[in-house]
């Protein structure tokens, strides 16, 4: 337990000290109150200014919004891991009782549980819809592993901070995923499957619409794919190290 507070007080200083991770750290807590507050007085504005009902197309607003949280956060999470490995402050976790094994399942599950706690917020007082607590526990765990499969995205392919900055941009474009769910009909959707993040969008519409138990099979797909890729780009990750 000290040597993950140890830890936990050592990425404080870090995130305190780079406005960057600061503003990611952030991200969430801002995100929330914008989509409780903007996005509603947004709505209104034009239903009387322009005689635009924009409730309509809340849901898949949502769908948006959730993946941007495990999205920043392990972005976060991934260029904490840059800069100790330019520095080789994994190489000294290795040998100490934490171990490389533990200082892995410390960086992967910090975003992950971040990403649960404000995308339970999100999804359970962001106001935009109406959703049962049933759904959003089918949806959390598949939604909360986009923050470190996002993580292992940027540490296994960036060499330094500068390529992982590049890399974040180019990782932000999972967003798009919900848009490919409304333009594409069944069965073509699947193929977009193979992008983890539609399996967050797909289980969250599919539950709004049909209800929790329709999403089930959705959220279950998603775990799958997401921990198959995790695992590809762990185990890219670690051959890097070596």
């Amino acid at each position: 337990m000290n040597r993950v507070l140890h830890l936990i007080r050592g990425d404080w200083r870090q995130i305190t000290r780079d406005p960057m991770l600061m503003l990611t750290l952030l991200a969430p807590v801002i995100l929330f109150f914008f989509v409780r507050f903007v996005t509603p007085y947004a709505a209104e504005l034009a239903r009387v200014h322009l005689q635009l009902d924009l409730t309509v197309y809340y849901d898949s607003f949502l769908s948006f919004m959730i993946l941007l949280i495990p999205l920043m956060l392990g972005m976060m999470s991934g260029f904490v891991m840059l800069d100790e490995r330019d520095e080789n402050v994994i190489s000294y976790y290795a040998v100490t009782p934490l171990t490389k094994q533990g200082y892995f399942l410390y960086r992967l599950a910090v975003p992950l549980l971040m990403s649960i706690l404000f995308t339970f917020f999100l999804l359970a007082y962001g106001g935009l819809a109406p959703i049962h607590i049933t759904q959003i526990a089918i949806l959390l765990p598949v939604t909360a592993l986009e923050a470190p499969l996002l993580t292992l995205f940027l540490v296994g392919f960036a060499a330094n901070k500068v390529e992982g900055l590049a890399l974040s941009k180019a990782a932000g474009l999972i967003v798009f995923a919900p848009v490919l769910i409304y333009f594409l009909p069944m069965p073509w959707q699947l193929f977009v499957g193979i992008l983890p993040s539609y399996w967050v969008s797909k289980t969250l519409l599919v539950g709004l619409e049909q209800g929790a138990s329709a999403s089930f099979i959705y959220a279950f797909i998603g775990l799958l794919v997401h921990l198959l890729v995790i695992r590809d780009l762990l185990r890219r990750f670690i051959a890097k190290l070596d």
